[in-house]
């Protein structure tokens, strides 16, 4: 298409006048930048450049953040832990507030006498301590409001003065009681006071010259000394007072150590009492006791001095049983019993008699291996005599008609 004639002289003038100015723009000449954008970073790569970011070279720190209680501007708002003065008093928690709740409690406060630590220094009240004894001035009228009266110094410039202050026998009201000088006052009424030498003024049975009495209470006279029998002289565990029968000798206490019934403090006494077999019980009632040296409290024919008896006891306690009182063969017969024959076990009082020739009975003879009746046949013969006593007994007789096995042959039947 043909531009119009205005159109090309219009650029025809315009390259003219560039020219005739030094020529046109950036030919020859260096450019020049007016866009700084390439000079801006994120530090902390937490997405936001130092033009917004407060501090940029920590990433929890942005427009963005979470306050915290820390010191430090988290959310770039120009505040610091906004959100952590409960109280308004200027001061948080993490900044040293000791009671976010009260606006009178921080750092640098001014200390009141009211129980509080004000200036959240660790020590509460010190300003109204003017001695230093740890109790606060009871001449102080917000003190006296404070605090009871039991924990308020009666004169704040002595420091042995306070109501934790033991009394002293000098005229002086020491810890503070009402005014009252406790050293020159009976409290438990028996007549003494301390500054008189009563040891213990809360107990009436406690002064100088009293009784010494078993009352748990170790001075009673107040002489200084242990009462002698509160004491445990001989460290048995017991005291006279405890029932210790003799306190020089530790064997001698009232304790029952074998629990068998009796203590060595006791009458008659356990004389051992860490063997229960040894006590002072009379099982059997025979008159003598394991202490007495019965040697079987269950067996009444059994103790010291006790006539020997054929019943295979030591009945006497000499530790041993009498020379008779043996069973040597095992046949369960003592010789004290009748055994005429401790080597034979065949032989004993009333044992059966056997055809061997020996007294097998020990009724003194061997007589029952002849013929007793005298009717040719003995028990020991070959074909025996099954009734020697019976003269019409015997092998071969004639059956009769008398209820007895006349002819031995087991049946009472005529063959």
């Amino acid at each position: 298409m043909t531009r119009p004639l205005f159109v090309v002289g219009l650029f025809a003038t315009i390259g003219w006048l560039s020219a005739g100015l030094g020529g046109c723009a950036g030919c020859g000449d260096t450019p020049v930048d007016d866009d700084d954008s390439a000079d801006v970073v994120d530090r902390d790569g937490d997405s936001y450049t130092e033009l917004d970011d407060c501090n940029d070279s920590d990433a929890d720190v942005n427009p963005d953040g979470s306050e915290i209680c820390d010191g430090v501007d988290n959310d770039c708002d120009g505040l610091v832990d906004e959100d952590f003065d409960a109280d308004g008093d200027g001061f948080t928690d993490c900044g040293g507030d000791c009671d976010d709740g009260d606006a009178d409690v921080y750092p640098g406060a001014t200390e009141a006498c009211n129980g509080l630590d004000d200036n959240c220094d660790d020590v509460i009240d010190e300003a109204f301590d003017g001695d230093g004894d740890g109790y606060v001035d009871g001449d102080d009228a917000d003190c006296a409001a404070a605090y009871a009266a039991e924990e308020l110094d009666c004169n704040d410039a002595d420091a042995t003065v306070n109501p934790g202050a033991s009394e002293q026998c000098n005229g002086y009201d020491e810890n503070c009681v009402d005014g009252i000088e406790d050293e020159d006052v009976d409290w438990d009424g028996d007549g003494w006071t301390p500054c008189e030498g009563d040891c213990d003024d809360a107990n009436v049975d406690v002064y100088p010259g009293a009784p010494d009495i078993c009352d748990g209470v170790l001075d009673n006279d107040c002489d200084g000394f242990a009462d002698p029998q509160e004491a445990d002289v001989d460290g048995d565990g017991y005291s006279l007072c405890d029932g210790d029968c003799n306190d020089t000798d530790p064997v001698l206490n009232p304790a029952d150590a074998d629990a068998d019934g009796a203590s060595t403090c006791d009458t008659p006494a356990d004389c051992d009492d860490s063997d229960p077999t040894l006590n002072v019980a009379d099982a059997d009632a025979d008159g003598q006791t394991t202490c007495d040296g019965d040697c079987d409290d269950g067996n009444a024919d059994v103790y010291v001095g006790a006539t020997e008896i054929c019943d295979g006891y030591d009945n006497d306690c000499d530790g041993s049983m009498g020379t008779d009182e043996v069973d040597a063969d095992g046949d369960g017969q003592f010789v004290c019993a009748g055994d005429c024959d401790d080597t034979d076990p065949d032989t004993g009082l009333g044992f059966p008699e056997l055809c061997d020739g020996v007294d097998n009975n020990c009724d003194g003879s061997a007589a029952d291996e002849v013929d007793g009746d005298g009717d040719g046949f003995a028990p020991c013969d070959a074909t025996p005599d099954c009734d020697d006593s019976n003269a019409s007994v015997y092998p071969g007789a004639p059956e009769l008609c008398d209820g007895l096995d006349n002819d031995c042959d087991g049946s009472l039947m005529a063959d």
